[in-house]
């Protein structure tokens, strides 16, 4: 659907996260998860600070789904993507010793 095709160009095309985006890796990630995580979007739980730059770029993605199956569908979609790791999310999930 739509929703997949954002997925894909925002996240990658296996939900491997977008660097030029600072889209993070999305596959791995379990349904219930996903689907907490969409409706925190929605709620504005996420996404609402004025200095959370990349979760007001997620906000109206979330609000395109319109209904809780919608919201399902698209959770099972990213929970079933093969893990993979790109090479900059290894870096930078790397901790910074100071």
């Amino acid at each position: 659907g739509e929703f997949q095709q954002v997925v894909r160009k925002t996240d990658g095309q296996q939900g491997e996260g977008n660097q030029a985006l600072n889209a993070p890796k999305l596959n791995g990630l379990q349904s219930w998860y996903i689907e907490r995580q969409i409706k925190y979007y929605q709620q504005g739980v996420r996404g609402a600070h004025p200095d959370d730059q990349f979760g007001r770029q997620m906000a109206p993605m979330a609000n395109m789904l319109t209904t809780d199956e919608a919201i399902r569908n698209v959770a099972a979609y990213i929970s079933q993507l093969p893990v993979t790791w790109s090479a900059w999310m290894c870096v930078s999930m790397t901790p910074t010793i100071r």
